[in-house]
């Protein structure tokens, strides 16, 4: 932002949408005085190609534009070839059409397939004497794939979807120096709806749902071919719902258990042997033609849009009240009074939720089809660990959710890193905004009692008060946070009218809650001192 007038400017900006912050919207400039502006954009941007125009209008009132050409891509298809690996090839123009639509994207890609090896890849190219768009693509072979028919594949760059199923016009088949197609009559590539959805599994727990639709549901069936790399694969019982949904153990002689046909509008846990990648090819899963269910506490549904989804809009039509929680198995958000607030920022594609409600009644909703929004945050996302290795948020299945405000000696600890542990295990790591509130899901399987470590300017800070875990518990809320406190004012630390000097101090848990016990008294988190009753 430069000021080039003789006089003082205040300016402002306009024109931003929600998935786009920026570290000043306003200011004063002196005259010949500069400024720089950070543009920020969210992880609730959706994947695709982005014109737009942002305004800044100074003190004469009159709008001037910076435009903006933002592009967000996806995980791109792993499709290569080396040419130098076959000894001839032939050659093909063709237009890759989208249900209806010629692509006119240069960053769409085609690759062209012989006994299901990549042999081709081209990308739309614009040819300006013919105004339109054509694919030229080389396809290699050798004597061995002689007259062997070649299948095609797509990827649509907008939407970050690969289509397995592409169909010529023409049938095409492998021969050296042939040539199919012409810019006059291309051959016309037709995708059809068939999609691939890809999961990158992590060893431990995984929380997934699918976005597309397979001819069989059948959990074996899906896990099929990375059975090998399955430890087990989970549903869960919703309120109300006298049968669980089931529980498959992978095993020496296949698979034990019994599980329904996987749903898309539920998610699951996989517990995985190591990393691995599953693949599902079925249709798509149009949002607004199917419903979802939520009730009263926790149920987990599933996000089957191909889209990245901002909160706001994909729960729109379930229309939260405050209280209501969105998880994943490594961030949360609140809805608190009319916005969703935390470092769940979006809903992905693959990615497993569980959502509690604070209503007792049975609701169903319809994710819209797409959206470009994002509702606005008040909770940044949480910063990596100086450590990456420091949590392992594949360890366990369930997790709980901590609304926190840090105290060191009785005031808001900002900007510090917390640590919630088991032991020397590290089960949870958040960050304090300038307030000391932090916002933490700390991981876990059975009932544990927890330590807090407090890290800040270099120091390190430990307290008596402990977290007593419990799966699905929800402790504090962003209108009354959980107090934590370090230095003066901890547990006991903060006891009134009492001489007798700290001999001995011990952590006890009574029906459930943690008290702390001094020379035999118990006290609450707070400091009070409760009766023996």
């Amino acid at each position: 932002m430069i000021n080039r007038s003789g006089t003082p400017q205040r300016w402002t900006l306009s024109e931003l949408p929600a998935w786009l912050t920026v570290n000043a919207t306003s200011g004063m400039l002196n005259p010949l005085q500069q400024q720089s502006l950070a543009f920020r954009v969210s992880a609730s941007a959706p994947i695709g190609k982005h014109e737009l125009t942002v305004y800044a209008m100074g003190n004469n009132g009159i709008e001037t534009p910076l435009t903006l050409h933002i592009t967000i891509t996806g995980d791109l298809p792993e499709w290569t070839i080396n040419p130098a690996d076959y000894e001839n090839s032939m050659s093909v123009i063709a237009q890759l059409d989208f249900f209806g639509e010629i692509s006119e994207d240069e960053d769409d890609i085609v690759a062209a397939f012989i006994d299901d090896e990549c042999r081709g890849i081209a990308q739309p190219e614009y040819k300006e004497r013919y105004d339109a768009y054509y694919l030229t693509m080389i396809i290699y072979g050798d004597s061995t794939t002689d007259n062997k028919t070649v299948s095609f594949r797509a990827y649509k760059a907008s939407t970050g979807v690969i289509y397995t199923q592409v169909t010529p016009s023409d049938s095409i088949r492998s021969k050296a120096l042939s040539f199919v197609g012409s810019y006059k009559e291309p051959v016309m590539l037709s995708a059809k709806d068939r999609i691939e959805q890809r999961l990158a599994l992590k060893q431990g727990w995984n929380w997934i749902s699918l976005s597309v639709k397979a001819d069989d549901m059948r959990p074996q069936v899906i896990l099929q071919d990375i059975a090998d790399d399955i430890v087990a694969i989970k549903g869960h019982k919703d309120k109300g719902q006298s049968i669980d949904v089931g529980y498959l153990v992978r095993t020496s002689k296949g698979w034990v258990g019994y599980m329904e046909p996987l749903l898309n509008r539920r998610s699951y846990m996989i517990k995985a042997k190591r990393d691995c990648e599953l693949r599902i090819i079925g249709t798509s899963v149009e949002p607004a033609t199917h419903t979802v269910r939520i009730h009263a506490n926790w149920g987990w549904p599933g996000y089957f849009g191909q889209h990245r989804i901002a909160l706001a809009d994909a729960f729109a039509d379930a229309d939260p009240q405050p209280g209501d929680i969105v998880r994943t198995k490594q961030a949360a958000a609140y809805y608190d009074d009319y916005e969703w607030v935390g470092s769940l920022q979006a809903l992905e594609p693959g990615q497993g939720y569980a959502y509690y409600s604070v209503t007792n009644e049975e609701k169903w909703f319809a994710y819209p089809s797409s959206s470009v929004a994002a509702a606005p945050r008040r909770y940044e996302k949480m910063r990596k660990y100086e450590n990456e290795e420091i949590v392992n948020d594949f360890a366990y299945p369930y997790n709980m959710i901590l609304v926190g405000k840090v105290l060191l000696d009785n005031e808001p600890a900002a900007n510090a890193e917390v640590g919630i542990f088991d032991g020397d295990e590290c089960r949870s790591v958040g960050y304090t905004d300038a307030q000391g509130q932090l916002l933490m899901l700390v991981a876990g399987e059975d009932e544990a009692t927890l330590d807090y470590k407090l890290f800040l300017n270099d120091e390190t800070y430990e307290t008596v008060e402990t977290l007593h875990y419990i799966t699905d518990d929800i402790v504090g809320t962003p209108d009354s946070p959980h107090l934590i406190r370090f230095g003066e004012g901890q547990g006991i630390g903060n006891v009134q009218g009492d001489d007798v000097q700290c001999t001995k101090v011990r952590k006890v848990l009574i029906d459930g809650i943690l008290y702390i016990e001094r020379n035999g008294e118990k006290y609450d988190a707070t400091g009070k001192r409760v009766s023996e009753k």
